[in-house]
């Protein structure tokens, strides 16, 4: 019984293992894909384009935790929202120019969200 158990637990690790490295593997694709389409795209060297992904990923790491967060408000996630947008358009105005950034982000994107529908 023992030995079943354990040549179970060998089994399902070594089929769990390859999922976890393939799906770690697929990240750092991407990652590294972005980089080089930034790159292009932007007309800038590899820091650079490593600089504005790192921005990337972390407003949009903190737009997803907002937007899951339930014990806020819609005030505060609102307000949250902006705050993001400034922090991030102010570090992509540091590196890039108007030119540079009219390429990378959407229009809607260059101001902080508002909750007022136009008229």
């Amino acid at each position: 019984m023992k030995k079943i158990l354990f040549i179970s637990a060998l089994v399902f690790l070594f089929l769990s293992i390859p999922d976890g490295v393939l799906a770690q593997q697929k990240v750092i694709s991407l990652a590294k894909t972005r980089v080089v389409n930034l790159k292009k795209m932007l007309g800038v060297d590899s820091v650079k384009s490593e600089q504005v992904s790192a921005i990337e990923l972390n407003y949009q790491t903190g737009l997803h935790g907002v937007i899951v967060d339930t014990t806020i408000t819609e005030e505060q996630r609102l307000a949250s929202i902006k705050l993001l947008m400034l922090e991030r358009n102010k570090k992509m105005k540091d590196i890039l120019t108007t030119a540079q950034m009219s390429k990378l982000v959407p229009l809607g994107h260059l101001t902080p969200f508002t909750s007022k529908k136009p008229n």
